[in-house]
């Protein structure tokens, strides 16, 4: 954006065009002005005005291009219907800055996707349905439940499978998706703890696990399958949680080495994203 400055465009230009010279050259300046706050480029832009110009040469070298968004398949398609559990995003910006809205999301919600959609590609997953074990152990928390239930709606109220679903959300009044459908399930048992229903206590998905460990104790390890979905984080606290519960199970072998073991076997799946 420095070499677009018009530096005789105001008294300021000079300085708006050395203010930007520095957020590319120090990386403190610019995780306090663009990183931390999150700073888009329109409000960048905003910021150094008129000093910066755009042509419509520059346009697509200082505009990325939308980039295509990917959603899990949130059931068992069975019947060719693709459902998706997708979460609007709508976050306050410090004073004066408003809100900022997710991009899809918002478009989803207008209704719009039924007229504008152009084109959507289909691509396997991360879990592997074929080598699921008699006891399936699932971990999600917020929209990281999609991918789960087309497992759950699969195998639901089938006589040879046990499912434990462990589940973390910021608030179970708000954010417990599909439990209406869990309730029905014979051979579903749920877990969940919202993150932000007591005050002044937090709880995550780990806290679900460890809180609950009689199904993880119990299970013969060999005949066991675990599958992780949500964000790249969660997948730690779920390691961190089953190292805990299942260390000194059997005297030679640690949780971590029972989970390393479980995915060699491929009894222990993940699908993450960041």
């Amino acid at each position: 954006l420095a070499c677009l400055c018009d530096t005789g465009a105001t008294e300021y230009s000079h300085m708006h065009q050395d203010k930007l010279i520095e957020l590319s050259q120090d990386e403190g300046e610019y995780l306090e002005y663009v990183w931390r706050p999150k700073r888009s480029i329109l409000e960048i832009l905003r910021d150094f005005q008129p000093t910066v110009i755009v042509g419509v040469d520059r346009l697509l070298q200082v505009f990325a291009p939308i980039k295509a968004r990917q959603f899990s398949i949130a059931n068992d398609a069975i019947d060719g219907r693709v459902e998706l559990l997708v979460a609007l995003i709508k976050e306050d910006l410090p004073i004066g800055r408003g809100f900022r809205e997710g991009l899809c999301s918002q478009w989803i919600k207008s209704g719009n996707i039924f007229n504008e959609l152009k084109q959507v590609t289909l691509s396997h997953g991360s879990f592997n349905h074929q080598i699921l074990k008699e006891t399936i152990f699932l971990f999600a928390s917020g929209t990281g439940i999609a991918p789960l239930r087309s497992i759950i709606q699969r195998y639901s109220n089938s006589s040879d499978k046990k499912i434990y679903l462990y589940f973390g959300c910021r608030s179970v009044k708000k954010d417990f998706y599909f439990n209406h459908e869990w309730r029905s399930i014979k051979n579903l048992t749920v877990f969940v703890k919202g993150s932000r229903d007591e005050e002044g206590r937090r709880f995550y998905l780990d806290h679900v696990i460890k809180s609950n460990a009689d199904p993880l104790h119990q299970a013969n390890l060999e005949e066991i399958s675990c599958l992780v979905a949500g964000h790249s984080r969660l997948n730690k606290l779920v390691k961190g949680a089953l190292d805990e519960i299942w260390r000194g199970k059997i005297e030679e072998k640690s949780g971590k080495t029972w989970i390393e073991y479980l995915k060699s076997q491929g009894q222990y799946q993940t699908e993450t994203w960041s």
